[in-house]
């Protein structure tokens, strides 16, 4: 199973970290006058599902030893999107971060990333937060 859960973690990153770093090189590097290199960007990127994914984390406290690959799966795509939202998106000023939606939305709502996040022209993408007891995705701030 966790040879499974690792080839699918790798698959997802794969398939977020790209376009993401075109979207720098396109975007935010034009746009701003401070560098920010690929190697930090996908570091905290890597950081942040770390957090998320290890033993004190919610998906340790949210999947047992019982728990079908397939649930704990959509659990990964959940916190591995989080986090690539927050590592690529959380530092962008409001201009970029509106660009950035865009982004999130093409490529968080496509087929086999649908399960990742709310639709983000709902509420803004980065007003949610994943409750740790149920891995659901919740609006607003948790208190």
């Amino acid at each position: 199973m966790v040879l499974e859960l690792q080839k699918h973690l790798l698959e997802l990153v794969l398939k977020l970290v790209p376009p993401a770093l075109e979207f720098y090189a396109r975007e935010v590097q034009s746009a701003s006058s401070i560098a920010i290199s690929n190697q930090n960007l996908v570091k905290t990127f890597v950081q942040l599902i770390s957090g998320v994914t290890g033993e004190k984390s919610g998906i340790s406290r949210m999947t047992g030893a019982t728990e079908a690959v397939g649930s704990i799966k959509v659990l990964l795509l959940k916190f591995t999107s989080f986090s690539w939202i927050w590592a690529f998106g959380g530092n962008l000023d409001r201009d970029l971060r509106e660009k950035f939606k865009a982004l999130a939305a093409s490529v968080l709502h496509r087929t086999g990333m649908k399960a990742a996040v709310p639709k983000v022209d709902t509420f803004g993408l980065f007003d949610y937060f994943i409750e740790p007891l149920l891995g659901r995705s919740q609006v607003g701030r948790r208190k």
